[in-house]
């Protein structure tokens, strides 16, 4: 796996000390910190500086897949594409937007794979299970038509935090395909696949980093509308507990201080036992969402998770 020099990860701590212990946790059943955080999307729709950097443009498409409207921000790379990229950014199931992960896309679209971030509709207005349904909607589109028009073979799917979720239930939704075999990878940052709470997001406490530890088993509550533990364990809700058989390889990686770290660690698990190739990378120190942090350590594993997909389309670049 992945070795990070030192000086990186002594760079990381300097930052999670300076300012993220200082900075308020993340809490999703706050409703007011949910509107902030729509209401901030919108200058960043206006206007983003990582393809400004790279020389890049986004488009948008709007198609229909399974009866259902999807929309996807399109990055294309500057010559002939080597792959795809589906890209569905985090936030809760109730916030966010593509245009937030430019800073992981851009280099994607850099590296020659076209990109194509979803819009998908966010929580309380839609509900939990339609988008679900909705990604998995997207993928099938890209996986039949989106190959042709992009004139790809090699779809990846790209996904932190709920897009991490959201990714992994997509891709075992769309299995039966024909063109699941385009699918070749699932590259995974800091996510949740059990809504039921593994134990370390029971345990989080109010000083865990980014999030606020004592709101997430509450709000995986709410979240799926108020379903009992038991429930929230259904195989349509929670990817740990579905049949992942035939999956391609998949990159896990989860910082050891997120709240979410064992979700990583159990699916790796369950992967491994399924007979499903996985590599899980445990940053150190690191908390939840961390490779989207302006430190050199996002960069270092951004770069490497970029590498790994280039392994798995026969390219070095």
């Amino acid at each position: 796996m992945i070795d990070i020099p030192d000086w990186v990860l002594a760079d990381a701590r300097r930052f999670y000390a300076r300012y993220l212990t200082r900075l308020p946790r993340l809490d999703f059943n706050n409703k007011w910190q949910v509107v902030l955080g729509k209401l901030v999307q919108f200058p960043f729709r206006l206007y983003s500086i990582p393809l400004w950097r790279s020389g890049l443009k986004a488009s948008y498409l709007s198609e229909i897949s399974a009866g259902r409207r999807i929309r996807m921000r399109i990055i294309a790379p500057p010559g002939k594409p080597k792959g795809l990229v589906v890209d569905i950014h985090g936030g809760g199931w109730t916030a966010g937007a593509p245009i937030f992960d430019d800073g992981l896309t851009a280099p994607m679209a850099a590296d020659g794979y076209v990109v194509a971030s979803l819009d998908y509709g966010l929580a309380p207005r839609t509900p939990f299970t339609e988008i679900i349904e909705e990604c998995a909607a997207a993928l099938g589109w890209i996986l039949s038509a989106g190959v042709r028009r992009f004139e790809v073979a090699n779809v990846f799917l790209h996904g932190e935090s709920a897009g991490a979720h959201l990714s992994l239930m997509s891709a075992i939704r769309c299995r039966s395909m024909s063109g699941f075999r385009f699918l070749k990878g699932l590259v995974l940052f800091s996510g949740c696949y059990d809504l039921s709470g593994t134990p370390s997001v029971r345990s989080a406490s109010r000083d865990t980093l980014v999030l606020y530890g004592p709101s997430l088993a509450p709000f995986l509550e709410q979240i799926t509308g108020g379903l009992g533990e038991e429930a929230r364990r259904d195989p349509a809700l929670s990817p740990l507990y579905a049949d992942l058989h035939g999956l391609p390889p998949v990159l896990l990686i989860t910082g050891a201080q997120d709240p979410l770290h064992d979700d990583s660690i159990l699916l790796a698990e369950k992967l491994r036992e399924q007979g499903v190739s996985v590599d899980l990378f445990e940053v150190p120190d690191a908390p939840h969402g961390f490779n989207l942090l302006p430190i050199r350590l996002a960069d270092f594993v951004n770069g490497w998770a970029r590498q790994w997909m280039n392994a798995k389309t026969g390219t070095l670049a």
